[in-house]
C-alpha cells in the first residue's frame, strides 16, 4: 500500500480502510473500528456516498477521492505492512470464518478426529 499523493489504493481495500482507519462518529470502545480516532466530517460524507453508489463510475471517483483525501492528511502513517498465512491441516475446521480472522475468535474451530 502506497500512501504517497496521488497514490491509488486498491478498492478492495477501501472498505476495510474505511471502518479501521477512516470513519469518525462510531460509538467509543467499538474494537477494530477507527481505533485511532480519527474524525473529519468530510471524509465521513465521501465513505457514506460511496458505500451507498450503484453507479460504478461514480463511485470509484468517490474512492479517488477518500484516497486523495486520505493521502493528504494522512490520518494513519504505516510503519509496518502485515502479511498474513495461514497454515493449518484439513483436520482443522473454521479456522479463518471471516475478512479478519487474525483478530478474531475461534471459538467455533475444530480439530476432526
Amino acid at each position: 500500500m502506497d500512501w504517497g499523493r496521488g497514490a491509488r489504493i486498491p478498492t478492495s481495500a477501501l472498505p476495510w480502510l474505511d471502518r479501521i482507519m477512516s470513519r469518525g462518529g462510531l460509538p467509543a470502545g467499538v474494537p477494530f473500528s477507527n481505533q485511532y480516532g480519527y474524525d473529519d466530517p468530510a471524509m465521513n460524507d465521501l465513505i457514506d456516498r460511496a458505500a451507498v453508489e450503484l453507479d460504478r463510475a461514480r463511485r470509484i471517483d468517490l474512492y479517488q477521492q477518500f484516497q486523495v483525501r486520505a493521502a493528504d492528511q494522512l490520518p494513519l502513517i504505516v510503519a509496518a505492512e502485515f502479511t498474513f498465512i495461514t497454515v493449518a491441516s484439513r483436520r482443522l475446521h473454521n479456522i479463518a470464518t471471516n475478512p479478519r480472522w487474525a483478530t478474531s475468535s475461534w471459538a467455533d474451530t475444530w480439530l476432526e478426529q
